[in-house]
């Protein structure tokens, strides 16, 4: 998203920036967020407090909207799959518990990224009559390492564990849907999770 932001910058084509403001910790997408904020000319931000931090980072206050999570307002129109149909497009039968767990780098931290998530494995492994749902995380540095390390787990665990590489839209919320409780430190924990009435248990 910054190479694209740059290259409208250099054209000066105004940018429409959704998410700004907001801090992440452990990880460089805020040094990207902030940057982005810096070269567009139109700002929706999730809430006030981010409103008020694109506009400390000397954007013009009348360019600012507080419109919040526009993917919250997206969730109410899908037809999302009842627990049945999910099974089905899964290939995966849940359980009496289900977790959904999504863990991605630290991007700020170096060589801990496979630490974190052994200490993750091991929580999880002590829970019964529960299914794990892995999806993998993204392409930050030491995403391979947690790839590796899930597709050992699932191996190893393939009673109850599965893993994917994305669920894609439909399949993702439905699993938030039905599943729990969601673990790792996923921004959707922040976002989508709580529309679900779902606990999240952010982990680093």
């Amino acid at each position: 998203m910054l190479a694209a932001a740059v290259s409208c910058r250099i054209f000066n084509i105004n940018i429409s920036h959704i998410h700004g403001g907001e801090t992440t910790e452990g990880a460089i997408d805020e040094a990207f967020r902030h940057s982005i904020t810096k070269m567009s000319h139109l700002h929706f931000t999730a809430n006030e407090a981010y409103s008020k931090r694109v506009i400390q980072l000397g954007e013009n206050p009348s360019h600012v909207y507080t419109t919040g999570t526009p993917i919250i307002d997206n969730i109410g129109k899908l037809k999302l799959l009842n627990r049945a149909e999910f099974e089905e497009s899964i290939n995966f039968k849940l359980n009496e518990k289900n977790f959904l767990i999504t863990f991605h780098p630290v991007t700020l931290e170096s060589n801990t990224s496979g630490n974190q998530f052994n200490e993750l494995l091991k929580a999880l492994s002590k829970f019964e009559n529960t299914n794990l749902i892995f999806t993998f995380p993204n392409s930050d540095t030491d995403g391979r390492i947690i790839i590796e390390m899930i597709n050992d787990f699932v191996k190893n665990n393939s009673k109850n564990s599965i893993s994917f590489q994305s669920l894609g839209q439909i399949r993702y919320l439905s699993a938030l849907k039905h599943v729990d409780l969601v673990i790792g430190n996923s921004s959707s924990g922040l976002s989508e999770v709580p529309s679900f009435n779902k606990p999240t248990i952010n982990t680093s």
